[in-house]
């Protein structure tokens, strides 16, 4: 039999290195008013350092035990507008959300310590071989039952094409990841089409990123049908084009105006069945979230700040349950390096000296009882035996802050000047933020005030929470706060998204020689020996560059109205939304509140492009 075998193009070194290797970290405004199921609850003390199995707790249940049917309604801060979630404008915590309950097509699932899982959905088998030449060859074996919502198998060829993209061989594609995929030489089908192998060009590791989601749980591949940059980055604007996707779950409506997308169980599915009958994602600001679960309109609300806490349990103690959690992410300043006077390497430092992260932190626990360590690393969870803190200078130092903007030659050029100038230009740096929640506009007061203190006008502009996606992913900003979510445990990815001079790395800034010793992490065997190289890379990075600045990861507190089960704070584990549900005796089952799919109507595309139009 002649099989088909695809010989991946290689670029040659000089280029720029690109970003992650499984699964994007997403981003995502830092707020404290999300429903994302990462959460958790109460007063009591908890804290990082304490017991994991303490911060999980998703109300395990049996699903045979759970009522058949009814609807659950999740707030998120944002709907779309790309819902690509491979592109750098939809790589957004919330757009994965959606896209993990309908496009499912992984090879591993993440237990909650963040160890890989087979998923079975798609996968039969997954196998690693090492010849006597040192090549390492991957070997796969499909599920035959796998297909798209069109139809169209998930066969070698869908591997094949999205190998063709992810690894940036074809130009145009705005990718937020080419890592793992750069380093395939060849794929090649083996006895029909559910069975192929990868021969990667040199040793790549850990060799499950490949085609794997991560604890996201949304689908790293591409439908064979979206093969052109214009399909690719655009083709998914307000659209999250059901018929390319693979899940449990797919679009019923999608309502813009109405800021709601609609799911109901997806009758192509292979899988198990869904215990739910509809599953809504609608999009609030964050002062609106805790009045829309008292009023019905939700089922989960995030209360991860003493305000929110008092405002709902001042409210009323009864129809809910509280969970707390780890927040599997870490949260800091993120500092465009293309910016107005950000481009200065001396102003990024002076911020990094200047900002006391403890104040902020604390004002963004203050009340609920949780205390951490500060964290001075995006890779890995301080948790972790491996973490290493890498934060390079001391935090709360105005006057070395000073001293670095005096030798950059920013000065007070005038007697009673507010803010430094060089050569006549005010030190001024765009402080874009989003949402009306009030702590985060207290730790922006915060951090404008230890700014100002030492010469540097942090100017706010601050805009609507559905903003953030499109001013994130297009760049178009100067000092952000901002979270990322981990995809998993192992931290080897993401130097290469943070730190690398791909197109990942918001920042914009990264130098050929970072390049090449992240390429070089991925051949590392050992994994001890490789995820130090990580923080060392990290280390290297942030001494040079001062470019994201970690102040926390924090707990999500979340209210849950009562019964919900399956559903929860879960560490590292991808959610399987087919176990999600209501206990038998929860008394309702999120049918008698939440969205009436009947009052929704579909976007129409013209009503869409119309009211971009309006926009511009």
């Amino acid at each position: 039999m002649q099989h088909r075998k695809t010989r991946i193009p290689r670029r040659r070194a000089a280029l720029p290195m690109a970003v992650l290797a499984a699964g994007a970290l997403a981003l995502s405004a830092c707020g404290n008013g999300d429903g994302g199921g990462s959460g958790g609850g109460g007063p009591e003390q908890a804290g990082l350092s304490g017991d994991l199995a303490e911060v999980y707790d998703i109300n395990a249940q049996d699903p045979a035990d759970l009522q058949e049917g009814g609807q659950l309604t999740l707030p998120i801060g944002h709907l779309g507008p790309n819902f690509n979630g491979l592109t750098n404008a939809g790589n957004a915590a919330d757009t994965r959300q959606i896209l993990s309950a309908v496009h499912t097509a992984s090879a591993w699932r993440l237990d909650p310590e963040g160890d890989y899982v087979l998923n079975e959905d798609y996968f039969l088998s997954a196998e690693q071989e090492i010849t006597d030449d040192g090549t390492q060859l991957l070997h796969y074996e499909l599920n035959p039952e796998a297909v798209w919502n069109d139809g169209t198998p998930i066969d070698f060829e869908t591997y094949e094409h999205t190998v063709a993209i992810r690894s940036g061989a074809e130009e145009g594609y705005d990718l937020v990841s080419t890592t793992a995929y750069d380093q395939i030489e060849s794929i090649e089908q083996g006895e029909d089409e559910w069975h192929f192998t990868i021969t990667m060009a040199e040793m790549y590791q850990p060799w499950q990123s490949i085609f794997n989601a991560g604890s996201t749980g949304d689908s790293p591949i591409i439908h064979p049908d979206v093969d052109t940059p214009e399909e690719f980055n655009d083709g998914f604007v307000n659209d999250v084009r059901p018929e390319y996707r693979a899940g449990p779950f797919t679009v019923d409506v999608m309502d813009v105006a109405a800021n709601v997308i609609s799911l109901v169980p997806n009758e192509n599915w292979w899988g198990e069945e869904p215990v739910l009958e509809r599953l809504n994602f609608a999009a609030y600001e964050t002062s609106a979230t805790i009045p829309a679960f008292q009023n019905g309109e939700i089922d989960a609300v995030g209360i991860a700040t003493r305000p929110r806490y008092e405002e709902l349990t001042e409210w009323s103690d009864e129809g809910y349950d509280i969970r707390r959690g780890q927040r599997m992410a870490t949260c800091g300043f993120v500092l465009n390096g293309d910016a107005t006077t950000l481009d200065d390497v001396a102003v990024r430092e002076a911020i990094f000296r200047v900002l006391d992260r403890e104040q902020l932190a604390a004002i963004q626990f203050e009340g609920i009882n949780w205390e951490e360590d500060t964290p001075g690393s995006w890779l890995m969870m301080p948790f972790d035996d491996r973490y290493e803190d890498g934060y390079p200078v001391e935090d709360d130092d105005p006057e070395g802050a000073a001293d670095v903007l005096e030798e950059a030659g920013w000065v007070f050029e005038d007697e009673g000047d507010e803010y430094r100038s060089r050569d006549g230009e005010e030190l001024r740096v765009v402080f874009n933020t989003f949402g009306d929640d009030p702590i985060n506009q207290a730790m922006t007061q915060a951090a404008q005030s230890m700014a100002a203190g030492v010469g540097i006008n942090l100017d706010i502009n601050n805009q609507g929470s559905g903003q953030f996606g499109e001013v994130v992913g297009n760049r178009d900003f100067g000092l952000v706060n901002m979270c990322y979510g981990k995809a998993g445990a192992d931290p080897t990815s993401a130097p290469n998204q943070f730190y690398s001079t791909g197109d990942g790395n918001l920042t914009g800034l990264g130098d050929e020689e970072l390049d090449e010793r992240i390429s070089e992490l991925f051949g590392i065997e050992d994994d001890d020996e490789r995820f130090a190289e990580a923080h060392a890379i990290e280390q290297a990075a942030l001494s040079t560059y001062f470019h994201y600045l970690a102040y926390s990861n924090g707990p999500v507190i979340t209210a849950f109205r009562e019964g919900l089960a399956n559903y929860g704070p879960s560490l590292f584990e991808t959610r399987d939304w087919t176990l999600v549900g209501w206990e038998s005796d929860a008394g309702h089952d999120g049918t008698d509140t939440g969205v009436d799919a009947e009052e929704l109507e579909d976007t129409d595309e013209e009503d869409t492009d119309a009211e971009d139009s309006d926009e511009e």
